[in-house]
């Protein structure tokens, strides 16, 4: 069983950093060099077999063209509205614009 302290004594990080990027903290500041050398070191030495992959911040946007009424009366967007969650808006972006 490959340990944090040995991925981070093998791509010279810190076991605490090593620990909170292969469980996605996300108050972790990190370089993407540092990342990805973290995350080949861990490949290489066989962590994911026995652990699940960090997701990171990933985010989904879905883009249509639709009028309100016909977004109420449809049963695919009634279930997408129900099931998903808005990511605050952080730029100014305009949400739910009526057509």
């Amino acid at each position: 069983m490959v340990t944090i302290k040995e991925i981070a004594q093998r791509a010279g990080y810190s076991s605490a950093t090593v620990s909170r990027l292969l469980n996605s903290d996300p108050r972790l500041v990190i370089s993407g060099q540092a990342r990805e050398k973290i995350l080949a070191v861990a490949d290489v030495l066989g962590y994911w077999d026995e652990h699940d992959r960090p997701l990171g911040n990933k985010e989904i946007a879905i883009l249509f063209r639709i009028t309100k009424q016909d977004q109420e009366n449809d049963v695919y967007f009634a279930t997408l509205q129900e099931h998903l969650q808005p990511p605050p808006c952080q730029r100014g972006c305009l949400k739910n614009t009526p057509m």
